[in-house]
């Protein structure tokens, strides 16, 4: 079993139905999933937090970033905007074939979270709004490892759900679906995974990052903003 099983249809027919169209930062972002009451999000916003994520990581343009679950590619168009090269990767074939269509120079492949090959490497490997829908810690470690062998100056792993703040983050996903037994139907099956914010500094450090910086997630009108954290670790 993946992380796929699950989620597969959801993010494949997302991916259908955005191919067809003009595939701005706005359509982009609302099929990788910011279109709910979780997480409405303004074109705006979304870009002033990726400039924020590549201020903290130490990008410029001219260097390279590659992302774990890309999606059609809206964390990627901005960056891509702001004079970086840009490639990455998603389990879900439409989603690939989207991201490929709005970034026609990147380099876009389908496969597994855990399955990146190590080659070629890139600057920076990033995941974005991904890890919650991995199955355990043991996937989530997996994919940690692939990132590293894949990045040649540092990786962030961003908008993860913070174990410590589980219960805040359910009963707003409760107030937002309208109760706990309709979210709980509109989302059976359908579990986010959350992490102890220690555990991702514990792994990276074991594993040779010169740093690891962790910060609360900072998204202007994003719902989701107040459980998540992001995870910043630099090799070089």
């Amino acid at each position: 079993m993946t992380h796929t099983d699950d989620w597969r249809p959801v993010w494949e027919r997302k991916g259908a139905q955005v191919q067809d169209g003009a595939l701005d930062l706005s359509e982009l972002l609302r099929a990788n999933g910011y279109d709910t009451g979780y997480g409405d999000l303004t074109v705006d916003a979304w870009t002033s937090y990726t400039e924020k994520v590549l201020d903290v990581i130490g990008a410029e343009p001219g260097h390279s970033i590659y992302e774990v679950g890309c999606g059609a590619g809206a964390f990627l168009l901005p960056i891509r905007q702001a004079g970086l090269s840009v490639a990455g990767s998603d389990y879900s074939s439409t989603l690939v074939a989207a991201a490929s269509k709005a970034l026609p120079d990147g380099e876009f492949e389908c496969c597994e979270a855990n399955e990146i090959p190590p080659l070629p490497q890139y600057d920076f490997v990033v995941a974005s709004s991904v890890f919650f829908y991995f199955p355990d810690l043991e996937y989530s470690r997996a994919v940690i490892r692939a990132m590293l062998a894949k990045a040649r100056r540092g990786i962030a792993i961003l908008d993860n759900p913070d174990l410590a703040h589980k219960e805040e983050t359910l009963a707003l996903r409760y107030h937002v679906a309208g109760s706990k037994q309709e979210y709980e139907k509109r989302y059976q099956g359908l579990d986010h995974l959350y992490f102890d914010r220690n555990w991702f500094a514990r792994l990276l450090e074991r594993a040779g990052a010169t740093s690891v910086v962790l910060r609360d997630q900072e998204i202007q009108n994003y719902g989701n903003a107040a459980g998540r954290f992001n995870v910043f670790a630099r090799l070089s």
